[in-house]
């Protein structure tokens, strides 16, 4: 059972919803980027871990209470469900690198910067879902993308570079990208959020 001075109040679901918002926005441009080259399409979720970083783990330092960043991670899924544009693997890898996260801050009292960091990078793995459907059903999920308005030359050297040696390096390269941000996050609160009282 979760305490009642340890339950989500009204102002601490606020503050998750603007920062699920602004974590959304980064994200999805970064995602958007991915229309220029495939490349930058699987390579998307690094950068939206990059960007994201800050919105996250500024919320966890205002919110340290339990189901914050899953409450965040259902939040920011749904969007993406809604919008209609993403596969079911977004929304899904969100839930469950909230639900990891959710575990790392509990075992370790919600206060610790390297597990809220550890927490994001597993977070983080929700963007890899974009493009993750071209390792799990990638022939359907061509005939998506190309309906969708996507060109032929673009699924072409999409398919060229779709191999499960890419999966390995989007995944461990999202994941410390998601460390990496954290801790630029921290140099960022350092010198801007703490002397204006954010933080």
């Amino acid at each position: 059972m979760i305490e009642k001075s340890n339950r989500l109040k009204g102002k601490d679901q606020v503050t998750i919803g603007i920062f699920a918002a602004i974590y959304f926005v980064l994200s999805f441009l970064s995602n958007v980027s991915g229309g220029i080259h495939p490349i930058l399409w699987i390579m998307s979720p690094i950068v939206a871990a990059l960007l994201g970083a800050t919105p996250y783990m500024l919320a966890v330092s205002k919110v340290k209470k339990p189901l914050a960043i899953l409450m965040l991670g259902i939040i920011v899924g749904f969007i993406y469900f809604i919008t209609g544009q993403f596969p079911y693997t977004v929304p899904i890898g969100f839930i469950i690198g909230a639900i990891i996260a959710e575990i790392i801050r509990y075992k370790t009292k919600y206060d610790s910067f390297w597990a809220n960091a550890l927490g994001f990078s597993f977070f983080s793995m929700g963007m890899a879902g974009s493009p993750l459907p071209l390792w799990i059903y990638r022939e359907s999920f061509i005939a998506q993308i190309l309906e969708y308005g996507m060109s032929q030359e673009y699924v072409n050297s999409l398919e060229s570079i779709v191999s499960p040696s890419m999966l390995v390096v989007m995944i461990v390269s999202t994941f410390f990208a998601g460390l990496f941000g954290a801790l630029l996050s921290r140099k960022i609160f350092k010198k801007h959020f703490n002397k204006v009282g954010i933080v």
